[in-house]
């Protein structure tokens, strides 16, 4: 939903899920706030609908992954869920104000880095704070590492970082995507 900061509405959802040519239905919130939005949706349906609990953009497509147009809706959404499970969600932004979270100091204005929803690092360097971010999603571990960059960051930009995560994990896949995201630098996904 690119550069819109409204979640959409249960109506929407609702209307979407009627609009699909099909009477087996499967949602991915990929956020936590859409989640009681897409499960009342459901509700409201005639049709058989499930909701992947995703929280975030690359548990979405890790859940797509494991989607089988074909399969039994039930078998097929428990893969999806599973799939979801195993991505490690990184998320690198600006913090709109001054807190300490999950034992994290942050300033107005500095980068923070957050692992699956938790803060976990904050600083003035987006290099450092990455740093901490691929650590905190255990990256030395994974096979495949996907990094969704933003509408502020230049692709140059991005392709550096890429190529120095590609040198610190040498084990490690990485690809890189333009994510055109609003608010997040850097997106990450880890399996």
């Amino acid at each position: 939903h690119g550069g819109q900061t409204n979640n959409p509405s249960t109506e929407e959802i609702y209307q979407a899920i009627q609009d699909l040519p099909t009477d087996k239905v499967i949602v991915l919130p990929n956020n936590k706030n859409i989640q009681l939005a897409a499960e009342a949706a459901s509700n409201l349906s005639s049709k058989s609908v499930a909701v992947v609990p995703t929280r975030t953009a690359p548990q979405g497509f890790g859940a797509m992954m494991a989607f089988h147009p074909d399969g039994d809706l039930d078998d097929t959404t428990s893969e999806m869920h599973e799939a979801a499970q195993q991505v490690s969600t990184g998320q690198l932004t600006k913090a709109t104000r001054s807190v300490t979270l999950d034992g994290v100091e942050v300033e107005e204005g500095q980068i923070i880095g957050m692992v699956d929803g938790r803060l976990c690092s904050s600083g003035s360097e987006i290099e450092r704070v990455l740093t901490d971010v691929l650590e905190g999603m255990d990256v030395a571990d994974r096979e495949i590492v996907s990094i969704y960059y933003g509408a502020e960051v230049d692709e140059t930009e991005a392709t550096a970082i890429a190529e120095e995560i590609e040198s610190n994990y040498a084990d490690v896949e990485v690809e890189l995507l333009p994510g055109g995201q609003a608010h997040y630098f850097y997106i990450l996904g880890a399996e």
